[in-house]
């Protein structure tokens, strides 16, 4: 579910609450609007022309696609992603009922 802007300034304000690894999750997923989903698929970079960038949307043909990591998450991110960056993965909805 998409968060709203206070969603957004609120999360930024207790951002040094989470661990580092929480930190760099929400750090890419703001910086460049992929899916939770998305970010648990990572599992390593490729580099063009000097740009760093991760393949995500593995589900499905049409959803493959690069994504550059922008400098705001550079930072906080490995030197080089090998492997899986953010182990676990998206949290399971619990049905109602």
């Amino acid at each position: 579910m998409p968060l709203d802007d206070i969603d957004i300034k609120n999360a930024k304000r207790s951002l040094d609450r989470l661990d580092e690894t929480d930190q760099a999750l929400f750090r890419l997923l703001e910086a460049t609007g992929m899916r939770l989903s998305e970010a648990f698929e990572i599992d390593g970079e490729l580099k063009e022309r000097g740009v760093r960038y991760v393949i995500v949307g593995k589900k499905a043909a049409q959803s493959l696609r690069r994504v550059p990591l922008p400098a705001a998450v550079l930072p906080h991110a490995p030197k080089v992603i090998k492997g899986r960056l953010f182990e676990g993965g998206e949290p399971r909805h619990v049905k109602a009922g």
